[in-house]
């Protein structure tokens, strides 16, 4: 199977041709044709990402606007980059066309799905008041189909990761009595933990699902499908959002709070659980090394919790249940193999085999499941290889259709809606004779088996596997989750166009890492990486946001060493270039670590190299500025450090730099605390405090209780400092902000004398908990 050309890939018919769309979409930049500097909107890639079509069917579309005179081509240099593009304009008779267009197209019917539930109806024109401004009619064009726009709105809901996926559906099962019996020690509490191994296709997923199913916690199950990238992070906000709303929002909070969850912390949240909870974990094979560790934190909290079943299912167990767990009678391990040769009957029988032909069957079958489901052959080889049966046995039995339907299925890594596969009408109806057949599922999204997701993207053409995936990154650019950008970004290098997954991890990566992506956003510089794209002397200039945005990505996940290589690279590179922008971003950040490792002076040299590099007066000038405050108040050098706070605060206000603002004003008031001039650090901390408890930045509102805290105690009113210590022991509690509750623990043990003992010996038992050496010499001298 191969696809040839665009037209074959996309059958279904659009409300407008891609040259049409191109035509309108131009048209609103008509006023950068004569412009020395241009936007990377009117380039390929930009017309590709605004318009969310594959680029090679825009470059098809290009080709054919430009033999009709619609559209010129010129050279120009795009802003941001150094390097000229070929950009897209349209000619008089171009512009007079998409007059035309536009105007027939605006009063087109339409109906779209609002994010509050409501289903619009009516003329483009007035669509477009209703939704969110980045729906531009050329947009709506290109989704359109029959009527119907597929583009979505992100509801409140759907800001949040995703909860995890739902028990999956069974369509036949028979027997397993005994295994059944075993799971169900765990459903009514009598067992805490269960592993259940063996080879792909055994019947494991099934086997637990059924008993999930019929049960009645079955409300009570948090489902994770581990893939090749799942990272403790996403697992843990995923667990976060289905524990809060199963009534517990601590590790929701938890997880707001923190860039890198502590698994300690993680931990001791599940382990004082209030609600009754089932985790079951399935392919516990493909966690990585990292992910283990979380594994093995479960494993350890379903142990010491009566409020935990946890279930690990995988193809073998990759080292999670030590010694210790399996000597626990709280805790079991199941080696799943096939079914009884009367239950393989009996199933056949199910599927409408006759008896003499299911007992012939069977009895070749080893009683491995999903070959009892997929065999159609009344008298098929035997099942000693899992892979061979699908050659012989199922793949030479299927349509041309339907193998292109697995194929095109085979591309995901994760469930997808039907519109990701489904090209014209018939397809539905192979995919539902095709989940009839037990070869595909539908639980969340459309989805097939590992072995036959392996099976079948293992023998298509490498063209072919370019073409599918360059389909899949186009699906996902009409959705708008971060997952969905991640996603389109990995099937975008797998499409061999690393130029435009650069694109989008240059435009959006900041943003993906503020929501907690670092593990996939180093997975894809290390996917990127390997294409050598960036090894190519025009690529510097990306190469060097990329290295920024992967160290700082470590950072987070507190891998300093490798960090420190990124950024020195980024300055080799920024030096190559002679970019003193490039050069005191470098600087900066390699100043942090050196900050973070605790050697003040020579990050203060770093600091002091980059802001001389620093002309304007930029986010990163501010920001300079104020890691420099921070070194020269540890120093003890307050005056030095209120200047360039108050040069951190004039440009952050300059800019309506919302976060800066609030971390100058801050940092202000505890100089002006340690001055003595409490009433003005009061006025710098209420400030913040409006603008944080605005932003919602939960974390931050915690210190400023406390550092309120701190001036109202110094200025001797304990009433005032004992209301805002509880204020911030309260929602760090609920944060998890384990060094902000000792901090306000070392505080009321000065507010309140009589349980001053008290109070300290728990900031002592949390700094030590935490290694904070200085903070624990501090509360021993306390204590003295």
């Amino acid at each position: 199977m191969k696809y040839e050309n665009d037209v074959e890939l996309m059958k279904r018919k659009r409300l407008a041709t891609v040259e049409e769309a191109i035509l309108v979409y131009l048209k609103d930049y008509s006023r950068y044709r004569e412009e020395a500097d241009v936007p990377l909107s009117v380039s390929q890639m930009g017309i590709s990402r605004s318009l969310g079509i594959r680029r090679s069917h825009i470059s098809t579309s290009l080709d054919s606007a430009k033999k009709r005179d619609f559209i010129e081509e010129k050279k120009c240099h795009v802003k941001g980059e150094t390097r000229k593009r070929k950009s897209y304009f349209l000619t008089e008779g171009g512009y007079a066309r998409a007059m035309e267009l536009e105007k027939a197209f605006l009063e087109q019917e339409v109906s779209f799905m609002m994010k509050n539930g409501e289903e619009f109806q009516g003329e483009i024109s007035k669509l477009l008041e209703k939704i969110d401004e980045s729906f531009s009619l050329a947009r709506i064009l290109t989704h359109t189909y029959e009527g119907v726009v597929h583009l979505s709105e992100i509801s409140d809901e759907d800001q949040s990761h995703r909860i995890s996926k739902e028990i999956p559906n069974i369509s036949l099962f028979i027997g397993r009595e005994d295994e059944l019996a075993e799971i169900n020690k765990i459903i009514s509490s009598s067992r805490n933990i269960m592993m259940v191994t063996g080879i792909g296709g055994i019947g494991k997923t099934a086997l637990l699902a059924q008993a999930l199913k019929t049960s009645e916690r079955s409300s009570e199950v948090f489902w994770f499908d581990i893939g090749e990238w799942s990272s403790i992070r996403n697992t843990s906000m995923h667990l976060g959002n289905f524990l809060d709303r199963m009534g517990d929002p601590r590790l929701k909070k938890y997880m707001l709070a923190h860039e890198d969850p502590d698994m300690a912390d993680v931990h001791d949240i599940l382990v004082n659980l209030n609600v009754n909870i089932m985790l079951a974990f399935d392919d516990i094979h493909n966690a990585s090394q990292k992910f283990l560790t979380f594994l093995k934190m479960l494993a350890s909290a379903g142990l010491a919790s009566k409020n935990i079943g946890l279930f690990l299912l995988g193809r073998s167990d990759p080292g999670i249940l030590e010694n210790k767990y399996l000597q626990d009678a709280r805790c079991m391990k199941m080696d799943l193999t096939g079914l009884s040769e009367e239950s393989s009957i009996e199933l056949l029988k199910e599927r409408g085999f006759l008896q003499i032909q299911a007992r012939t069957i069977a009895g070749k079958s080893g009683g491995h499941p999903l070959y009892l489901s997929l065999i159609k052959d009344a008298n098929p080889g035997a099942a000693d290889d899992i892979e061979k049966i699908l050659a012989n046995d199922i793949f030479n039995q299927l349509g041309e259709t339907e193998k292109e339907m697995l194929a095109r299925l085979s591309v995901f890594r994760e469930p997808v809606n039907s519109e990701a596969v489904v090209l014209d009408h018939n397809d539905h109806d192979i995919l539902e004779d095709l989940a009839g057949r037990s070869l595909v599922m539908k639980d969340g999204g459309w989805s097939t088996h590992g072995l036959l997701r392996n099976f079948f993207y293992d023998r298509q053409l490498f063209g072919t596997r370019l073409s599918l995936h360059e389909m899949a990154s186009e699906y996902y650019n009409s959705k708008r989750l971060v997952s969905d950008r991640i996603e389109e970004t990995y099937h975008l290098i797998m499409a061999d166009d690393a130029e435009t997954a650069i694109f989008l991890m240059r435009t959006e990566g900041r943003s993906w890492l503020k929501q907690g992506y670092q593990d996939e956003i180093v997975n894809l510089f290390e996917m990127i990486s390997k294409t050598g794209m960036l090894d190519d002397v025009n690529e510097f200039e990306n190469a060097f946001e990329l290295n920024m945005l992967a160290g700082l990505a470590h950072t987070r996940m507190g891998n300093w060493p490798i960090s420190k290589i990124l950024f020195s690279q980024g300055l080799q590179l920024a030096s190559v270039m002679g970019d003193d922008l490039m050069k005191a971003k470098s600087l900066h950040q390699l100043g942090v670590i050196l900050y973070r490792r605790g050697d003040l002076e020579e990050a203060l040299e770093q600091f002091v190299e980059a802001i001389e590099l620093v002309k304007e007066q930029s986010k990163l000038r501010s920001e300079i500025d104020n890691s420099m405050g921070v070194i020269y108040w540890r120093l003890g050098k307050s005056e030095l450090a209120r200047a360039s706070y108050e040069e951190d605060l004039a440009i952050s206000r300059d800019r309506n730099d919302i976060e800066g603002i609030v971390r100058a004003l801050n940092n202000l008031g505890i100089l002006h605390c340690e001055a003595e001039d409490h009433d003005r650090a009061l006025e710098l901390y209420a400030e913040a405090m409006k603008l944080a408890e605005r932003d919602e930045d939960h974390k931050l509102i915690s210190i400023l209780y406390s550092n309120i805290a701190d001036s109202y105690k110094f200025k001797g009113d304990m009433s005032e400092a004992r209301r805002f210590y509880e204020r911030c022991i309260q929602l760090s509690e609920e944060l998890g902000f384990k060094w902000q509750i000792a901090e306000a623990y070392r505080g009321m043990a000065e507010v309140i004398p009589e349980e001053r003992d008290t109070y300290l010996e728990k900031a002592l038992a949390i700094f030590q908990g935490l290694g904070a050496k200085e903070d624990i010499i501090s509360v021993k001298k306390m204590m003295e």
